[in-house]
């Protein structure tokens, strides 16, 4: 069996050849791919908004480490037993993930830790058209102005092999989780302060569960479960 492993990092000031800017561009077409990406310095991008990180293909398994200020992650992905892990630290983050929006993706697991201000994530599987079975989204955002997406499309045999747990601790936070599909819908939120602006859609057909728990501050909180 043919694995692919990557390793990339990137570390400032190491090297005159490291520019300030530590920039991974990967378009990837096959099974068992292994990336590891440590960029440690400003203004990292894996991927970007006009040029993303493009993987198709089953058996991936991603560990992408930043750190520093203004980091980018633009993935998108298609392809069965995805592993995502994400450690970002550092202020001005932009996240976005996009799985199985072409061709479907099973069998997903996204985990995403961000620590520091300003932060965007946004995270999608299974597009609207695509859709996949079973997907795990962990997302663990401590500080400051907060800013998350989610969308999630995708079904399964039982409702356990859907899984979104998202835990913020302060501040700013606005959160938007949407699922979609035929049921098994599965929303965990906790958040610790401050200004919350909450709003969660779950959708039919049956099989939907949320659990929410907020302490402090200015609140506002929309569910809505439709079938």
């Amino acid at each position: 069996m043919l694995r692919n492993i990557l390793f990339v990092m990137g570390m400032m000031g190491m090297a005159n050849t490291v520019y300030a800017q530590n920039s991974v561009y990967i378009d990837q077409v096959g099974e068992n791919l292994n990336v590891n990406i440590v960029q440690d310095g400003n203004g990292n991008e894996v991927g970007n908004s006009t040029t993303a990180v493009s993987l198709n293909g089953d058996d991936t398994t991603l560990d992408i480490d930043q750190v520093g200020d203004n980091n980018v992650l633009e993935l998108t992905a298609d392809g069965d037993d995805l592993n995502l892990t994400n450690n970002t630290s550092g202020s001005n983050n932009t996240l976005d993930v996009d799985v199985g929006g072409f061709s479907g993706a099973d069998d997903v697991t996204i985990t995403q830790n961000v620590t520091g201000g300003s932060n965007d994530v946004t995270v999608e599987v299974g597009g609207l058209a695509a859709g996949g079975n079973g997907a795990d989204i962990l997302l663990d955002i401590d500080g400051d102005s907060n800013v998350l997406n989610i969308s999630e499309n995708s079904t399964a045999t039982t409702l356990d092999a859907l899984l979104t747990d998202v835990d913020i601790t302060g501040d700013s936070n606005t959160v938007d989780i949407t699922h979609s599909g035929a049921g098994e819908h599965d929303t965990i939120l906790e958040i610790i302060g401050s200004t919350n602006d909450v709003d969660i859609s779950q959708s039919g057909i049956n099989d939907t569960s949320i659990d929410v728990s907020t302490d402090g501050s200015n609140g506002t909180i929309n569910i809505t479960i439709t079938d």
